[in-house]
């Protein structure tokens, strides 16, 4: 008798924490999806895929790509060209703007008022992204200067994560140029500079 009860408490015990342990693992309940920032996804999740295949002759891997906007300079107006991009984010949108116009584009009279490793990204968080100008922005023309702000805000903020940009210089808070030749401190958007927006 003393076996059967000592049985009926251990199963009576093995049930007890398979329920503790399925309550506890349960997702809770959302009555809609929740949008999780992207500066709070665990990099991992949040990383390119890839798809790798393998052949004859050996293994190919295939990046995904996405399609992005980048804005260069024609007649002293902006106008928007299309690049394939590994990812839609700031910093590969920034890279695709700082490799300039292809050579025909140059052909096309497109020209970019940026210049070497001008701009770095320094953060990204609340739709805001902070970039930092090295010293060289300062030694621009003063059109020139707003051209190339022009360009990274229109640039950047076609993502839909990013709807103002705060510039730095030389690490900095700085005032910068706006389309009118105005300065701010404040963050921008295109609205800033729409004085040089694509016809």
């Amino acid at each position: 008798m003393r076996s059967t009860v000592q049985r009926s408490t251990s199963r009576s015990l093995a049930l007890v924490m398979l329920l503790v342990a399925l309550v506890g693992c349960s997702v809770s309940t959302e009555e809609s999806a929740v949008r999780i920032p992207t500066d709070q996804v665990p990099f991992q999740l949040n990383a390119e895929a890839t798809t790798t295949s393998v052949g004859v002759s050996g293994t190919t891997t295939t990046v995904p790509r996405d399609e992005v906007e980048i804005y260069l300079v024609r007649d002293d107006r902006l106008a928007v060209v299309r690049r394939d991009a590994v990812a839609s984010d700031p910093q590969g949108v920034l890279s695709l703007l700082a490799a300039g116009p292809t050579e025909q584009e140059i052909g096309a009279g497109l020209r970019t008022a940026l210049v070497a490793d001008l701009a770095v990204i320094v953060r990204v968080a609340d739709q805001l992204v902070t970039i930092d100008l090295t010293a060289g922005f300062t030694e621009l023309a003063p059109l020139e200067q707003r051209l190339a702000l022009a360009q990274i805000t229109y640039s950047v903020t076609q993502l839909p994560a990013i709807n103002d940009v705060r510039f730095l210089v030389a690490g900095q808070d700085a005032s910068v140029p706006r389309g009118d030749g105005s300065s701010t401190d404040r963050p921008v958007t295109p609205g800033d500079y729409a004085e040089f927006a694509p016809i």
